[in-house]
């Protein structure tokens, strides 16, 4: 949704937060395909990559936050402007802890032992692969301050919800047959966690989304006990 101000640089500021926030996005996109890239190979070269790419993100995240503290400060924004920023700095922190949630799986990775690809990791991939759609619909739908894209995108996680829970109960059946291999099922379940995470927090920048766009909380709009009919 384009805007039009008076001030110019006003609107070029608003731009350039969203340009970050776009770019924080991309950066996180990278690193969870990096992470599953790790799970994937063993690759020690590319979980440091993953790993100190972190750093780099969260540089990021500090950044945003001082251009909107700095522009709240100095071009005081009111209405749908006020909530932009507010919600800019939700969504950074946001794609901080996915990044984070990126780098568990990364770290992880080294604590396993043997062949741990046998057993039902094609539903973790599959997994990783629909938090990454939805990580890039949601930052197209935070762009164009679009809540009816950001409501696709949270419908989304039930995907992500019923993805994880067979991963977690195949992972508990196989332990129950091969005790041996408790200590590789118990780290995947956690890399598996990790991911349901992330789309927990994806569902959260769709939320704060529709805040924006409204000014009004979602739970108003889609009451507890219909969120997901």
């Amino acid at each position: 949704m384009k805007q039009k101000y008076i001030v110019k640089s006003y609107g070029k500021d608003l731009m350039k937060l969203t340009d970050l926030l776009v770019d924080m996005g991309e950066m996180v996109k990278q690193s969870i395909i990096g992470a599953l890239k790790v799970l994937e190979t063993g690759d020690k070269k590319l979980a440091k990559k993953v790993i100190s790419g972190d750093v780099n993100i969260d540089r990021l995240e500090n950044e945003i936050d001082n251009f909107a503290i700095r522009l709240l400060a100095l071009r005081q924004p009111v209405a749908e402007d006020l909530r932009y920023v507010v919600v800019a700095l939700k969504t950074a922190n946001h794609l901080e802890r996915i990044a984070d949630y990126a780098e568990h799986i990364a770290t992880r990775q080294s604590s396993l032992n043997g062949d741990y690809k046998v057993h039902q990791l094609d539903i973790l991939f599959k997994l990783g692969k629909v938090v990454n759609n939805m990580l890039d619909e949601i930052m197209i739908a935070f762009r164009e301050r679009n809540d009816k894209k950001a409501h696709i995108v949270w419908d989304k996680d039930d995907e992500v919800d019923a993805l994880y829970t067979k991963f977690f109960q195949d992972h508990l059946a196989y332990i129950e047959k091969n005790p041996a291999d408790t200590s590789n099922s118990i780290h995947l379940m956690i890399m598996a966690k990790n991911l349901e995470r992330m789309g927990d927090h994806i569902t959260n920048i769709a939320e704060n989304i529709h805040y924006l766009v409204h000014g009004t909380l979602w739970a108003d709009a889609y009451p507890k006990n219909e969120d997901k009919n």
